[in-house]
């Protein structure tokens, strides 16, 4: 009986060392997998995002990295079902101050992975679907916009005078 209760400690002790080593082993493969997971994220390249043109966005960058889509739906919300429209947190804004110009200084659209909004979206496999809709580099300012006048529509008199032939006499 004496000899069953030894063979019982040691086979109890037996197992207790082995979840201890068991636990140690995995204690250390944790360790070495989150080594090798920071130096893999140390290596990974950092999308470079193009500075706005103005000193502070609408909010603090931090927040407006994480819940700048939020504030547009919210805004989308208040202009399109309550008829509120404010320049607050307006996608025309953000493109106006995140303009991004090309190698011609000419502003790039959606289309170039240089825009803006596609920096981040592309690193993240992000789809954009606003510039489906909506533009996605700034109007020209109105100066450029302007549309030479139209000649004036002919009136009555100018068209009796032009219906004179070479001669000087009335057709």
């Amino acid at each position: 009986m004496v000899s069953m209760k030894r063979h019982n400690k040691k086979e109890n002790d037996n197992q207790a060392n082995t979840v201890r080593s068991g636990k140690r082993m995995a204690v250390v493969c944790l360790f070495l997998a989150t080594l090798f997971s920071l130096a893999a994220v140390a290596d990974t390249p950092m999308p470079e995002i193009p500075k706005g043109k103005g000193d502070k966005c609408m909010d603090d960058t931090d927040v407006m990295r994480k819940s700048h889509m939020d504030k547009l739906l919210h805004k989308r919300d208040r202009t399109m079902y309550q008829g509120i429209r404010t320049e607050q947190f307006s996608l025309k804004q953000c493109i106006s101050c995140h303009v991004v110009v090309g190698q011609d200084q000419k502003p790039v659209s959606a289309a170039s992975p240089k825009h803006f909004c596609r920096v981040c979206h592309d690193y993240a496999s992000v789809k954009i679907d606003c510039f489906e809709c909506h533009a996605s580099k700034p109007r020209p300012q109105a100066a450029a916009l302007s549309v030479p006048a139209m000649p004036a529509a002919p009136t009555r008199s100018d068209e009796t005078s032009n219906n004179t032939s070479a001669t000087g006499g009335s057709l």
